[in-house]
């Protein structure tokens, strides 16, 4: 490098130091002399794609849950409102969304499992091994008429800036005989549990808003 480069950085940003005053960036990737340049607050992936979306915080009347949608999310025929058993959520039919495809869905599933709703005995301070009866009991009602012996475990993962996430993934094949991948994704939080599904045709002509998907879970905030 030499001065006057424009260098872009990809990584993680740690603040650091007693007072917190330094920070510390783990570089995953550098590029130099690019012509890209993004602008402040937009969300950027390794392969330049950007996004700045829209905010959607709806699912909680106190607003404790957030999260950010691109703007093709918003148009009246991908989103809809979910209103199974009360439950406050949004299905996002993602192949509505260009390139459209009309021969497998790809849809994302957010909705807010509310503690004090849905359970008889509202836990004091939900543990860990609380929640993860709760989702799976959540992913057994979704995916129905399972067999008992049927075993759901679930596993944790973090993303890029370290929040826990509880995950199941499966296969369902409905009455067209094509096998669907089901991803579950639950985020808990003080006042119940944020849940979300993503379903798709696991091939590349089907799947073609992973990175939209993954902008979503990574901007979700949960209080």
């Amino acid at each position: 490098l030499k001065v006057g480069d424009q260098v872009n950085v990809y990584g993680k940003l740690d603040v650091k130091g007693i007072k917190n005053d330094s920070y510390e960036i783990v570089a995953k990737k550098l590029s130099v002399n690019t012509d890209k340049k993004f602008a402040n607050g937009n969300f950027v992936f390794f392969s330049d794609e950007e996004f700045n979306g829209t905010l959607v915080d709806d699912l909680t009347l106190d607003k404790s849950v957030e999260y950010y949608v691109p703007s093709t999310w918003q148009n009246s025929f991908v989103c809809t409102d979910l209103t199974n058993n009360g439950i406050k959520g949004h299905q996002y039919s993602l192949n509505a969304i260009s390139p459209q495809n009309t021969d497998y869905p790809e849809i994302f599933y957010i909705f807010f499992f509310n503690y004090e709703t849905y359970l008889e005995k509202v836990p004091t301070k939900a543990s860990d091994g609380d929640n993860k009866d709760i989702e799976v009991a959540i992913v057994r009602n979704i995916l129905e008429e399972l067999d008992e012996k049927f075993k759901i475990k679930m596993e944790e993962f973090k993303d890029p800036s370290g929040t826990q996430i509880d995950y199941f993934s499966t296969t369902y094949r409905p009455k067209d005989r094509h096998d669907y991948r089901l991803e579950f994704m639950f985020r808990p939080g003080k006042k119940g549990i944020t849940c979300m599904l993503y379903l798709y045709y696991p091939s590349d002509i089907a799947v073609n808003h992973l990175r939209e998907v993954a902008y979503l879970v990574e901007t979700l905030s949960v209080e």
